[in-house]
């Protein structure tokens, strides 16, 4: 009797390390490509004092990188069926470090397109939400599957909180060319765990490679989808979701600077916007086992509406203010992805997730290109960021009430 509760705690264990290690693998790559990417603002300074190219031109190469990042992820998500999770999340920490490496030396606009929009972001594209949770999902029980999926998401405000010191200090102790060094280095460290999952994978598969027989119809899959209300309504959502988060991601760091912030303080702001959307995620996958997922979508968009006009309308330019702003950013900012990657999840399949979740991503960064760029030609109009941020508002009072038109969900 002894030898078969010790062999069911033993089995029991297993079975734990079994869920537990996949997650903690998919939130630190998560974690790391998450946090490149909502600190692209400090990046985007730093080339602008080094090479001294105008503001708008370094914009339009961030923006570039915020369609790359969008389209690459459909594309990624076919490769992920055709070839497996992990194939994908191992390529795309090799572009990482090729999009650093790249990036070092360059000072012109041209070649800074093609190392930071093109290279990196496509990297990011690759270590996305959607290939990490499925590389993830298949060892987490369906019913735990929205809290794992908020546990994920909430890597993305830890690695946000970490990356933004992290990145503001190498390049001041180093300079920005050693900095990128340093950061292509850190992407090469975490391929053991994009290894270490992907063989895990092959294991439950019984040493299947992900390649399935029938291979599926990439093109009747997005038709079928395309014609439900409840996918154009996420759509919608999500390019709103695009335009709002790169305001953040690329622009909010210069904002704050130009409030007379000094730069370090800056960089609090962005581990505070990091916090922020860890605890949001969190609390959002907690709430989506719950409730409906569509009113809480909806709810947070809405809450996005009130953070804004606050923000612009009574809190001053200083940096508690900046704080605060930051923080109940972060609490609505990512939480948007676990009710729109499980509405999909739901509707549509787990299995169609990775693809169908990336093709709504293409259009959030439509929304983040045309943001980012149009932040800075309206800052070199008008000399501040009023304009971009009401415009900001409007939309996402639009995408909370499509969000709550959801049916079922």
């Amino acid at each position: 009797m002894r030898i078969r509760e010790l062999r069911a705690m033993k089995s029991g264990r297993n079975n734990t390390y079994a869920v537990v290690l996949p997650v903690i693998g998919g939130c630190l790559l998560f974690g790391l490509s998450l946090g490149i990417r909502m600190n692209y603002g400090i990046l985007l300074n730093a080339y602008a004092d080094r090479a001294s190219l105008p503001y708008d031109r370094i914009s339009l190469a961030v923006a570039v990188g915020e369609l790359v990042y969008g389209i690459t992820q459909p594309l990624f998500g076919m490769a992920a069926i055709r070839r497996s999770n992990g194939f994908v999340l191992k390529t795309g920490l090799l572009l990482l470090a090729a999009g650093f490496i790249s990036s070092a030396w360059i000072r012109s606009a041209p070649l800074l397109v093609l190392s930071l929009g093109v290279c990196l972001s496509a990297g990011t594209g690759a270590v996305c939400f959607g290939i990490v949770m499925g590389a993830v999902s298949p060892f987490v029980p369906k019913n735990r599957a929205a809290a794992v999926s908020g546990i994920v998401n909430a890597s993305s405000g830890i690695g946000s909180s970490l990356m933004s010191p992290l990145m503001e200090r190498l390049m001041a102790a180093l300079g920005l060319t050693n900095a990128m060094l340093a950061l292509s280095f850190l992407a090469l460290l975490l391929l053991p765990v994009a290894c270490g999952i992907s063989a895990a994978n092959r294991r439950k598969n019984g040493g299947c490679t992900g390649v399935e027989e029938k291979r599926p119809s990439f093109s009747h899959m997005l038709k079928a989808a395309l014609h439900e209300k409840t996918y154009q309504y996420l759509m919608i959502g999500f390019f709103t979701c695009g335009f709002h988060m790169s305001l953040i991601q690329n622009h909010l760091f210069s904002q704050i600077v130009s409030y007379g912030i000094d730069r370090q303080a800056a960089a609090f702001a962005y581990t505070a916007f990091g916090v922020g959307t860890m605890a949001g995620a969190l609390c959002c996958g907690l709430v989506c086992s719950r409730l409906s997922l569509k009113n809480v979508l909806g709810s947070l968009y809405f809450g996005r509406v009130v953070i804004i006009g606050i923000f612009l309308f009574l809190l001053p330019e200083n940096m508690p203010a900046v704080t605060v702003f930051a923080v109940a950013l972060g609490l609505c900012g990512d939480a948007t992805v676990t009710p729109t990657s499980e509405i999909i999840s739901r509707k549509f399949g787990a299995a169609n997730m990775a693809f169908l979740f990336g093709v709504v991503f293409v259009c959030h960064q439509i929304g983040g290109f045309i943001s980012t760029w149009s932040a800075g030609i309206l800052l070199g109009i008008t000399g501040n960021y009023v304009q971009i941020w009401l415009i900001d508002l409007v939309l996402c009072g639009a995408a909370a009430i499509f969000s709550y038109r959801i049916k079922n969900l």
